[in-house]
């Protein structure tokens, strides 16, 4: 088998394609050969060494992937051979091959190709977790998201629609405006700075996360989910995570208390902590696969990782980017 070890936190070039060999399956688990991997901005975060729940080096990325069932632990997993899955992991997603708990590589339905499949785990998971588990959307909420032109965005654009709720989606980029319009966001521009919001969802952090609470109606709730300023190309790399970091922590209490606000975070990687919990999400992203759909960007070829999470970091992405496995 192939898979990707990041060897430290010097950044992307820090990725290394190494072979192995194919692991086993123990008795309840099934061996996937994997077709499609996720990226997702925390694979980004990782090779900049600012992912605090990272394993010790080296170790491989990855959240999420699609595949087949190459081989079962047991007898009673026999008719799972061949069957198309995919599943939410923690870390080891670049691979080619994957040994997971046969109750986690969920069957992937007729109507969902590969690639869509391995674009649901992640950005779905943190939708759902962010709009319905934690702050709770209800028909009428306005609800801002400052990562709207990505899969995430997508998402959570579609499950704010089906609450009844108003999406505002947020971007520095024109570009970016104009597909926010057209996929159905309105934009926060001019014109809409001076609303007041249920929800927003900040990804961004540092002094962002203050501004959001101006922005917030009574009862209103902001869902931290990270802090992607600290990716940045202007400054040493250690100022741009201390201005993304600090100002998140010497967040004061009363301030929420004077506001009558909530602020809440959301790290997904956590939820694989709670077998019973995780049980329970991956159960509604079962249900969510005939409602919702994915949006792929584009896909690399599995020798082009270093390119892919590139892109990714340019900030060019409009969707889902994939790494795939075939020759």
């Amino acid at each position: 088998m192939k898979k990707y070890l990041l060897l430290n936190s010097k950044g992307i070039d820090q990725l290394r394609l190494i072979e192995e060999q194919t692991p086993t399956p123990a008795l309840g688990e099934v061996l996937i050969k994997v077709e499609y991997s996720g990226i997702n901005f925390a694979d980004l975060m990782m090779t900049y060494g600012l992912y605090p729940d990272a394993p010790a080096y080296p170790y491989t990325p990855g959240y999420e992937i699609s595949g087949r069932i190459q081989s079962v632990g047991d007898e009673s997993l026999n008719h799972r051979i061949g069957e198309r899955v995919f599943a939410g992991v923690k870390f080891g997603g670049y691979a080619s091959h994957i040994v997971l708990p046969s109750w986690q590589a969920i069957s992937t339905p007729q109507s969902l190709n590969d690639q869509n499949a391995a674009a649901f785990p992640v950005s779905f998971l943190t939708a759902h977790m962010a709009l319905n588990e934690l702050a709770r959307i209800r028909k009428g909420d306005r609800v801002l998201i400052d990562c709207a032109s990505g899969s995430l965005g997508s998402f959570c654009l579609q499950l704010i629609q089906a609450q009844g709720a108003e999406a505002f989606g947020q971007t520095t980029s024109n570009e970016k405006r104009k597909l926010l319009s057209e996929r159905g966001w309105r934009v926060l521009d001019e014109s809409t700075k001076q609303e007041k919001f249920h929800v927003i969802l900040n990804s961004r952090g540092g002094q962002s996360l203050s501004q959001d609470l101006t922005r917030l109606s009574p009862a209103g709730r902001v869902i931290v989910i990270g802090a992607s300023s600290a990716i940045a190309t202007d400054g040493p790399r250690w100022w741009n995570a201390l201005k993304a970091f600090l100002p998140m922590g010497l967040l004061w209490t009363p301030k929420l208390i004077d506001g009558n606000c909530a602020v809440m975070g959301l790290n997904l990687l956590k939820v694989f902590d709670h077998p019973e919990f995780l049980k329970l999400q991956m159960a509604e992203l079962s249900k969510a696969l005939g409602r919702y759909q994915a949006t792929v960007d584009q896909v690399f070829h599995y020798r082009e990782a270093s390119q892919a999470l590139k892109f990714l970091e340019s900030k060019q992405s409009k969707g889902k980017l994939l790494l795939s496995w075939n020759p």
